[in-house]
């Protein structure tokens, strides 16, 4: 979340932290996702948002979404500000391997 918060203030704001209200990244990823292990660390805590306890640990899709939805679920976007329009996954290795993990069609939607 420091890399997208720094992206922000670096292309939109002064450098030193000030972001303008409306700057925003059309797309954040999550690049080379690789082994299995990866894949569940990503996805750690995803099932339970919303619920009433929140986990003690969770992933980058599980805390990434608060940024797209202005949401503050885990806890590192308190002023509720949307900063991402889209979330995407790459990886480089055979999907079939790790695809889909749990969790994953309820966060994606549809493939």
């Amino acid at each position: 979340m420091d890399d997208l918060r720094r992206a922000l203030t670096q292309i939109f704001g002064d450098g030193k932290g000030h972001v303008p209200e409306c700057a925003h990244h059309d797309s954040i990823q999550i690049n080379n996702i690789m082994p299995i292990e990866d894949v569940d660390a990503i996805f750690e805590g995803l099932d339970a948002r919303g619920a009433a306890k929140r986990p003690e640990r969770f992933g980058a899709l599980a805390a990434v979404p608060d940024y797209r939805d202005g949401t503050n679920y885990a806890g590192l976007n308190p002023a509720r500000r949307i900063r991402v329009r889209h979330i995407g996954l790459t990886g480089h290795a055979n999907p079939n391997r790790c695809w889909p993990p749990s969790g994953a069609t309820r966060f994606l939607g549809r493939c």
